[in-house]
């Protein structure tokens, strides 16, 4: 039988044993609970374990990440050192690939605070948090409430 299940046929045997006090009724919902017990550890088990697989990974992607970032930066380093060593117009060619010039036009400013507002794209950004605020305070926000919930929480 599953969690869901068994809750269920706990609820039901709580319902039987409160509506006729018998010892028949007693030992169901006695096991019924034991099992279901047992079912919420292993559910707890699998939640820790899941948990702590997750946190292992994301710090593997962070240091993934941080020897990606290192290996970029050694690349601009290295491309920079033949920048700076490659002729203007020369080409080298080898069997694993090679080394040319190519122009590009870059648009670039002198001072960015004076660009005209035609230029500056604005994106907008809820504050969620202020709304929050506000409404505890009092303040009606239009299409805003608050709303109490229950979160689970797993030790």
């Amino acid at each position: 039988m599953n969690l869901y299940e068994l809750t269920g046929e706990l609820l039901k045997a709580q319902t039987l044993l409160e509506e006729a006090e018998n010892v028949e009724a007693l030992e169901l919902s006695l096991f019924l609970e034991f099992e279901r017990d047992k079912k919420l550890e292993a559910y707890l088990y699998l939640i820790k374990n899941f948990r702590a697989l997750a946190e292992a990974r994301k710090e593997e992607a962070k240091k993934l990440r941080e020897s990606a970032q290192w290996a970029e930066a050694r690349v601009e380093k290295l491309e920079s050192y033949v920048k700076n060593c490659f002729l203007p117009g020369e080409k080298f060619v080898c069997p694993i690939g090679g080394f040319s010039w190519r122009k590009s036009t870059a648009c670039e400013s002198l001072d960015m605070d004076k660009a005209p507002e035609e230029y500056i794209e604005l994106i907008p950004k809820i504050l969620v948090s202020k709304i929050k605020e506000d409404l505890k305070q009092g303040v009606d926000v239009e299409g805003w409430y608050l709303k109490d919930k229950q979160n689970l929480q797993v030790k």
